[in-house]
Parts: C-alpha cells; structure tokens; sequence
C-alpha cells in the first residue's frame, strides 16, 4: 500500500485537518525553568565535538528507524502585531496557540505494528477587543491488527458573539498493515514553522550550527547534556543563512558577489529592527545516541517602518513572537501501549 493511499483514508483526512489548532494563555507561563540545565555537572566536552554527536543524535531520531518509539511534545506560543500611526494604535492583532502530544509505537519492524496518538490542541485569536476564531481538538488515534479507531472531539466558534459548534465522533477503518515509514508520516514532527528559526532547521545543517558562539556541554555517565544559547549576533546570523541559502559551487562570480551584498545588507537590516531577548535550546543526547530531550525557548521583537513616502503619519508594526517548544522521546525501551475500548467505534471502512 502506498502513502498517497494511506493519506486519503477519511479518519486521517479528518485528523490531520482538525488537529493543529490550538488554546490562549494569558502569558507563557506552564513551561518548565530553563535554569534547571544549570544545575547539571559533569565532564566538559569541546563545542565541535558536541556539535557532531548533537547532530547525529538528531538525525537518528526517526520513527522508521525504530522498534520501539515512544514521544511527548508540547508547544506553546503567544504572537502579537501592533500598527501605530503617529504612536497611537490602531490595529492589535494576537494569536495564542497550546498544543500536546503522547504518541507511541511498537513492533515496528515487525508485521504486527502497533501505535497510539493522542493530541490536544486549542487557538485563538484576538482581533482588537475581540475575540474572533476560537478552535480546538481532543483526539486519540489507536491502530493495531490493520485497524485504525478514532475518538474524535472538535470545537469552534468564528466571530464575536458567536456560539460554539462541536463535532463528536468514534470510527474505525480497516486500512491493512502499516509499515514503520507510513506510521512515521502519520505522526509526523510538527515543529511550529511560523518563528524566525525552528529546531529542526537549527539542526540541520553543522554550518549553521557553528555560528552559534555561547556552547555548554557536559557529559554525565554517557549522556550529553547541551545548550545553545544564542545571542542577537548569533540568531541573525543564523537566520539570514537560512534564509539565503544558497549553493555558491552553482553561481558565478558576480552572482556570488551580489549574494554577498545580500546577506550583508539584510545582517545590517535585522539588526536594526529586531528586539532580542532569548533563544536557546537545550537538548539531552542518550547514550544510545538519540536526543532524549529537546527544549526551545525564544522571545523576540520585530520593528517595520510603515511610513508612504510624503505621509503626515508616522506608521510603525511591531510584531512580537514568544513561546516554547518541548519534546522528550524514548527509543527502544520498553513502553506501556494505551490500549482504549474498541467495542463502539462506527466502522466506516466502505466510504474508504
């Protein structure tokens, strides 16, 4: 069975499109410290070298490489936009988002696979005073034997005033035996996207982690422990050569002069307009050579000049970005698999 098939099953139509929204807080406050890393001891390891084994650790994190899996992420992210003219405001937009997951996997490698997803999340969004979208999911989705069951719980409502709907349901489909690359696709790393650098672009490439300066490592009976915390030099730097990436062996040399002139001119840009607070990450490396713990947190500021040229206003955006981003993760370790009532789930294997 292929992918593309899988993908087109009706519960997994329906999950995938209701399960990334999420829930306000009134200040991203549920994290853990990001101090208790400084209470860790242990043997120091050089930067290079912590660098090389967090990215191979990375890298080994995948569903289908695995037996056994087992992962809890959760992220939670407050962003805000202010439009000024002459310094009053006039526009105030907020978007809030919550979001966990408990997924677990067994006998991957096997013909007999097995897997339970459950995730929460919630949005809002606030427009001015009011409130103008509020959406969420509670879903728990179990597959073994070929079957796939899903317990189904959405809310909204859209616009001020408006009520709020809800749809409930339990099904079940017969979709056949998923293998561990299918299984993968269907948990899926949702690493929020719409931050200036994510995670997982942080560790994707040795380049762009180098340019971080401030490294700690320690290593404590095999496990490493490591934080990267970035300075505004170093967030910049990072994101413009993200942003810009680009394959200089390809160009020609005027090319590569232009490239030059602009990650030069957009380095200087940033700096200008972007309010830094924080952004660091802290990861775990097991000794079997995963990451058992990744942690992110940033805080961050962005300042646009709005002004048309002969205006009387003044007009200024300031968007704000603050939140975490957390997952802990066991590979191949013996795990206790959530195993639901599967007596009263509608089969809806036909519509398939």
């Amino acid at each position: 069975m292929k992918l593309k098939k899988i993908m087109l099953f009706p519960l997994l139509t329906v999950l995938l499109s209701g399960c990334i929204q999420f829930h306000i807080f009134d200040s991203i406050s549920s994290r853990e410290s990001s101090s208790e890393s400084s209470l860790i001891t242990g043997d120091p390891v050089a930067k290079e070298e912590a660098n090389s084994r967090v990215l191979a650790a990375y890298q080994a994190n995948k569903v289908k490489d695995a037996n056994i899996y087992a992962e809890d992420r959760e992220y939670e992210i407050r962003k805000e936009q202010s439009i000024y003219a002459n310094d009053e405001l006039e526009v105030y937009v907020s978007d809030y988002y919550k979001f966990n997951t408990e997924f677990k996997a067994t006998g991957l490698k096997s013909t007999a696979p097995q897997f339970y997803l459950k995730e929460f999340s919630n949005y809002q969004k606030i427009e001015d005073e009011y409130e103008t979208k509020f959406s969420g999911t509670n879903s728990k989705l179990y597959y073994e034997n070929g079957w796939l069951y899903l317990d189904y719980d959405n809310y909204s409502r859209n616009g001020p005033g408006a009520s709020t709907e809800r749809t409930l349901f339990k099904e079940k489909e017969n979709c056949g035996l998923l293998n561990a690359t299918q299984i993968e696709a269907i948990y899926d790393e949702k690493d929020y996207k719409d931050i200036y650098i994510t995670a997982s672009q942080l560790l994707s490439r040795s380049e762009w982690l180098e340019k971080v300066q401030t490294v700690e490592a320690l290593e404590n009976n095999g496990t490493l422990y490591v934080t990267y915390d970035l300075t505004k030099d170093d967030f910049i730097n990072v994101y413009v050569a993200i942003r810009y990436d680009a394959d200089l062996s390809t160009m020609t040399s005027e090319e590569i002069a232009n490239h030059e002139i602009l990650v030069a001119t957009s380095t200087t840009y940033y700096h200008e307009t972007i309010d830094f607070r924080e952004y660091k990450l802290v990861l775990e490396v097991d000794p079997a050579c995963y990451v058992s713990s990744l942690r992110l947190d940033f805080d961050y500021t962005e300042n646009y000049d709005l002004t048309e040229e002969l205006s009387s206003f003044i007009v200024t955006q300031v968007d704000i970005a603050k939140g975490y981003y957390i997952t802990r993760t066991t590979v191949n370790k013996p795990i206790t698999m959530p195993v639901p009532d599967l007596e009263d789930y509608k089969d809806i294997t036909s519509a398939s």
